[in-house]
């Protein structure tokens, strides 16, 4: 934590944690959201426990969990396995420094090395990137292994440096992070003031590295919002809108009972919903990726009625779970 805040304070684009653990800190996390928040890359070695389990930091949010595999692309006996996998780099056998000289070493330390160095590069040769940015690059730019798709042995394949240098710039996601309506507070909103009023974000969701955005709304007494979210069509993705002073997010229902006031939730990554507001507030739009992941376009349209209801598609099904 302490050594994530003094790499901060010092301008460091890159941070690069080659250690872990399984257990969770609150205050870990939080160190990593405020670098992410200053435009910082964090990206951590998935852990050598051999298993399929969360170790930390790679299993933070906001965080490139990088596993291990040999010379033919199969995850070494010893990477961690999971979900919050993002991508794979070499890891077996690899020449390192060691105390006394160098030696050859295997583990995810190794992996998260290479991927540092390759974010590095690309970002040298194309200084005006977001992290964000460059953490996309990396996950679409890499070789796939394994069975089609993400794995979660090997996340979203072996890193490749010469397909992530000719990669296409990707949509430049919105303020990070902005997990929750307390971490939306600190961002731009989506739609400020009052009155008739429209809105444009473009952002980007995954399932695990980050799996929801919040936009701030504001809605005055007898205003109708309109919102309309449009993903890939390869994804899920579901749109909500919570109540203004709702905290961070908790997943069940009665938190859902209390504090949200209108849903999408479909099959698809194409969701709208209306909401009128009965007394002026800031609300927070939510956008979860329930499936899949990829860029999204959210538009907020605000505007006054004499008459209005609450709409939006009952809550039949969940997001899919994300790591707190």
């Amino acid at each position: 934590m302490r050594g994530i805040r003094y790499a901060r304070a010092r301008g460091a684009r890159i941070i690069n944690i080659s250690f872990g653990g399984g257990g969770y800190s609150p205050p870990e996390q939080e160190a990593i959201d405020a670098a992410v928040s200053s435009g910082v890359l964090v990206i951590a070695a998935a852990g050598n426990s051999g298993r399929a389990r969360r170790e930390f930091p790679g299993a933070y949010r906001h965080v490139l969990a990088v596993a291990a595999v040999d010379d033919a692309g199969r995850p070494i006996p010893t990477s961690t396995a999971g979900q919050q996998i993002a991508l794979s780099a070499p890891g077996a056998d690899i020449l390192s420094t060691t105390p006394g000289g160098y030696g050859r070493l295997s583990g995810t330390s190794m992996a998260a090395a290479v991927v540092t160095g390759v974010a590095a590069r690309v970002w040298a040769v194309r200084p005006n990137l977001t992290a964000a940015q460059v953490a996309t690059i990396l996950e679409t730019s890499a070789t796939d292994l394994g069975d089609p798709g993400r794995d979660p042995g090997t996340g979203a394949g072996l890193v490749n440096l010469a397909r992530a240098l000719a990669a296409p710039t990707p949509v430049r996601d919105s303020a990070e992070p902005n997990d929750d309506p307390r971490q939306a507070a600190r961002t731009r909103p989506a739609l400020g003031g009052t009155g008739t009023g429209a809105g444009v974000v473009r952002g980007q969701v995954g399932p695990w590295r980050d799996p929801r955005d919040h936009y701030r709304v504001t809605i005055g007494a007898g205003e109708r919002i309109t919102v309309t979210l449009t993903g890939p069509q390869n994804a899920d993705l579901d749109l909500r809108l919570w109540r203004p002073g709702t905290p961070g997010y908790r997943s069940n229902a009665r938190f859902a009972r209390t504090w949200l006031a209108a849903a999408s939730i479909g099959a698809t990554s194409s969701e709208r919903l209306r909401f009128t507001a009965t007394s002026p507030g800031v609300h927070s739009v939510e956008v979860v990726a329930a499936r899949g992941s990829g860029p999204y376009t959210l538009r907020v349209l605000r505007e006054p009625v004499t008459q209005g209801s609450t709409t939006g598609f009952p809550l039949g099904r969940g997001p899919s779970d994300s790591p707190r």
